[in-house]
């Protein structure tokens, strides 16, 4: 799995996102690696900012999508956003 796929995985898997790994997941195609961004953002329009910025974060990382702010991650409990900051340094570190 390359670095942008991990990245994916560890920012789904975060806390915060917990309750709703499998919702997420389902947007998941491991077999042709690929992520349905589009129904996924859709999906989330109604979720908590915090969460959208989770997610954005992740198209970020896997290097398709969004750009996420620094100030986006003010949102964040301070044991996420650090958790945010080690994968994006595994990332791109």
């Amino acid at each position: 799995m390359d670095r942008y796929w991990t990245a994916v995985y560890n920012t789904f898997d975060l806390l915060p996102l917990d309750a709703k790994r499998d919702f997420l997941y389902s947007f998941v195609d491991v077999a042709r690696q690929e992520i349905d961004w589009d129904h996924l953002r859709e999906a989330i329009r109604l979720w908590s900012h915090g969460e959208q910025v989770l997610v954005r974060l992740a198209h970020c990382l896997y290097n398709e999508g969004e750009h996420v702010g620094i100030d986006d991650l003010q949102v964040l409990s301070p044991e996420t956003r650090r958790a945010v900051l080690t994968i994006i340094d595994r990332c791109y570190g």
